[in-house]
């Protein structure tokens, strides 16, 4: 009897754990992205004349797959959205509202508001950008109708996964444009800080996060001021420090802050994310970060923290094409370490804006160095999905046309298509093919094209899957640290989405 009393409380036990472990995950990703600019030359991109309308999703369609991965993200909209003409840039920042859209389409969550922008258009323009993004279901503050909506949305709350986080943005100053009441933009000022701070830790907020528009424009250190109010805020009891406004990449710091109970606590400051999108013409302001944050909860104890740091570097790619005796410019926001390391150059980008990229994330890199946020890669085959093998392929085929003769391709085409089987002898080094046990080999490509010899391979087997892609691989071993050394050595020949195929009684495991 005793036994079985033991064994029903064990079951309660059990059960109680395994509920307090699914109640809410315990982790949750934030990521922040810098400044959304739309200078005039912008406008003039976006402008569609056979419509008249403006249009930016184009803008964000590789950098969109990226923030889609976090489960909350979070911008910086340094505009107005006035809602009707004129369309402005520099000084007066006036956006079509379609820009909202647009950074809806990319994923974004939150939208902060309070920056030296946010007077551009008048009263009538904080008030008007305040409803176009709510309207959109974004959660928005930093800017306000009125003090009632102050109330209800300073802190804003925001609810994911189990977790809630208080966001809370200020800026410096409006550049010198009064705010009209009853319209409120939220300035950096302590006795404020404090008490939305209070306010959220009353409403039991498991992470407090300070948005600040502040800093000297066009450096890459953060000055006294910065360094002065991200420690005010972190003792106060902010959790997380985020930064805006220099237009260039600042470092990742970590304070000590000496909150008002005499506990000490260690809080992330990212001093400037830098641009988002712009129409940024220099190296340094042409790249800038979206901060990745993973925060974590211990379910016992129900402390959180931020577990994790990585920095994504963002470039603002401009592309420019004729189509119809016009030219046609394009404006985009691209993961600067997918497509630095894009061998095959899929967007067929020209060899100068090749190099600001890879200068630009150079830059970014040394800036960063020591930083206690590390480097998120990203490569094109994330960015492109399920579009990326063919796409790839038609960059080789593309890049075969131009090296070989055009009969040596119409005889290459000509030749019937192995389905399965090699083009040579599979590799012995370490190992050779079995029948049975697992086996590796290095995928480096796969295409439409199943005699491609524009790779500098010799031991190339071919592969025919069900949806009638060819998989080229190199090597064959039964080691999987021998894989894992060739599969460097490929990689170093420009591959860099190559990796590496298992098989087991010679059937593919992946």
């Amino acid at each position: 009897m005793q036994c079985m009393y033991m064994f029903k409380m064990l079951a309660v036990v059990w059960w109680l754990l395994a509920g307090l472990t699914a109640a809410g995950q315990d982790n949750i990703t934030l990521l922040f992205a810098g400044d959304v600019m739309n200078n005039k030359p912008q406008l003039t991109a976006a402008y569609r004349p056979a419509t008249d309308t403006y249009d930016y999703h184009t803008c964000f369609q590789y950098i969109k797959p990226v923030i889609e991965e976090a489960d909350v993200a979070i911008a910086n909209l340094e505009l107005t959205l006035p809602g009707k003409p004129p369309y402005t840039g520099f000084p007066l920042f006036r956006t079509p509202d379609v820009m909202a859209n647009a950074l809806q389409y990319a994923g974004f969550d939150a939208l902060v508001t309070a920056n030296n922008h946010a007077n551009d258009s008048g009263p009538e323009g904080v008030l008007h950008t305040i409803e176009v993004v709510r309207g959109l279901g974004f959660l928005q503050t930093g800017t306000f109708k009125d003090s009632s909506d102050r109330k209800l949305h300073c802190p804003l709350l925001i609810e994911k996964n189990g977790f809630t986080i208080a966001l809370l943005n200020y800026t410096f100053h409006t550049n010198g444009i009064n705010t009209t009441p009853p319209v409120i933009v939220s300035r950096i000022d302590r006795k404020q800080i404090a008490a939305d701070v209070a306010a959220a830790q009353n409403l039991a907020a498991d992470l407090i996060v300070a948005f600040f528009h502040w800093g000297e424009e066009y450096k890459n250190t953060e000055n006294a001021y910065q360094r002065e109010w991200a420690q005010t805020a972190a003792n106060l009891g902010v959790d997380l420090v985020i930064g805006a406004h220099p237009h260039v990449v600042q470092p990742v710091k970590m304070l000590t802050a000496k909150r008002p109970d005499g506990t000490q606590k260690q809080v992330p400051v990212a001093y400037s994310l830098g641009n988002f999108i712009s129409n940024a013409i220099s190296t340094n302001t042409s790249v800038g970060l979206m901060l990745q944050t993973r925060l974590t909860r211990d379910t016992l104890t129900c402390h959180t923290t931020v577990s994790e740091m990585r920095y994504l570097p963002v470039w603002r790619y401009l592309e420019t094409k004729v189509a119809n005796k016009r030219i046609k410019n394009t404006y985009y926001a691209l993961p600067a370490s997918a497509f630095g390391a894009d061998t095959m150059n899929l967007l067929q980008m020209a060899p100068a804006p090749f190099k600001q990229l890879t200068d630009a994330l150079a830059l970014a890199r040394r800036v960063l160095q020591g930083s206690i946020a590390a480097e998120k890669y990203t490569t094109v085959k994330q960015v492109f999905g399920k579009e990326w093998e063919n796409l790839a392929c038609n960059a080789l085929e593309n890049r075969q046309q131009k090296q070989q003769p055009r009969a040596l391709i119409a005889t290459l085409k000509s030749a019937e298509p192995p389905i399965t089987g090699a083009l040579s002898e599979p590799s012995t080094e370490n190992a050779t093919s079995t029948s049975t046990g697992k086996t590796y080999k290095i995928q480096f490509m796969a295409c439409r094209t199943a005699n491609l010899t524009n790779h500098p391979f010799d031991n190339v087997s071919i592969e025919k899957n069900e949806q009638g892609w060819y998989r080229y691989l190199s090597g064959n071993f039964t080691s999987a640290s021998a894989a894992q050394k060739h599969l460097q050595k490929v990689k170093l020949k420009g591959y860099d989405q190559a990796f590496i195929a298992m098989y087991e009684n010679n059937r593919r495991l992946n």
